[in-house]
């Protein structure tokens, strides 16, 4: 039987937490940072979270969201877009496109613009991501390539597997 992505909660705090390099006490501190009254979540309450024992309400997700610089989606659903791949850039992408497609026309989109231009969206995307990444840079450098060839591969077969139904 499939579990609930609530019951995976805990699972994925510990992950985001640990890919911080935090501690559940720093965790803990960082929350009673975010906090306005400064009373935060403690060690002992971030425990039953990642255990399963409990799971945090909208204030403490929001806290704990904030304190690790991931979104509310992510620890929810294990992913910061769920509903997949419509949103208010459709119109570029195609509603109903899959992720492949999507970012297959990002990257023709890329290879169209201006080198500077390019370079200057790059640049911004990047400064976007490395105050909430930890060791984004090196980790760009690591998985990119993979990431897009991978990503080539599923846009392939689906376009193997449509090809087989028209």
């Amino acid at each position: 039987m499939t579990r609930e992505p609530e019951q995976e909660i805990g699972e994925r705090l510990r992950e985001a937490r640990e890919a911080k390099g935090l501690t559940q006490s720093q965790l803990a501190e960082l929350t009673k940072r975010a906090d306005k009254d400064h009373k935060g979540i403690s060690r002992a309450v971030v425990s039953l979270y990642e255990a399963g024992t409990n799971r945090p309400g909208p204030k403490e997700l929001r806290l704990l969201c904030e304190s690790l610089r991931v979104t509310p989606s992510y620890l929810i659903y294990g992913n910061n877009d769920p509903f997949g791949g419509v949103n208010e850039y459709g119109r570029f992408a195609g509603e109903g496109r899959t992720e492949a497609e999507y970012y297959a026309n990002m990257v023709y989109l890329f290879t169209k613009l201006h080198r500077h231009h390019s370079e200057a969206l790059m640049k911004i995307m990047q400064d976007l991501l490395r105050p909430w990444e930890k060791g984004f840079d090196k980790k760009m450098q690591k998985e990119a390539f993979p990431q897009f060839l991978a990503m080539a591969d599923k846009l392939r077969k689906e376009l193997q597997e449509r090809d087989k139904f028209e």
